[in-house]
């Protein structure tokens, strides 16, 4: 019994890919049996932040599934799996003010480079 139980888990595998990203990036959920094939057609839930747990959806044919977090925080993607329950970590972080860094960084960068052009040429 014991055997079956780690044979049906290691089976199959659910996995969130990147499994760090920012919220509001598209993260693509895989569902594959051992040797690789897809698993079409499992439905997903969604453990979210704040602790609810949403039904997110199914996999299509390939196995595949878009999800687009929300929230900032820890997700717990999982599914039912022929008596297994499959988990997949997921961890969405606040986007970076990226338009703040450009503007800092790249005058400076262009006043340094500037800076050791003027002194390579003296």
């Amino acid at each position: 019994m014991l055997a079956f139980a780690v044979l049906t888990v290691a089976c199959q595998w659910l996995e969130a890919k990147p499994s760090h990203t920012e919220v509001g990036v598209e993260v693509r959920i895989e569902a594959r049996e051992e040797d690789g094939e897809p698993i079409a057609g499992l439905a997903l839930e969604a453990r979210m932040p704040d602790g609810s747990v949403e039904s997110i959806g199914a996999t299509d044919a390939d196995g595949d599934f878009a999800f687009v977090p929300e929230a900032v925080g820890a997700h717990r993607i999982s599914a039912s799996y022929g008596g297994a329950v499959l988990i997949s970590p997921l961890h969405a972080e606040a986007r970076a003010p990226r338009l703040w860094y450009a503007l800092v960084c790249v005058p400076l960068g262009l006043a340094l480079l500037w800076r050791h052009s003027r002194r390579a040429r003296d």
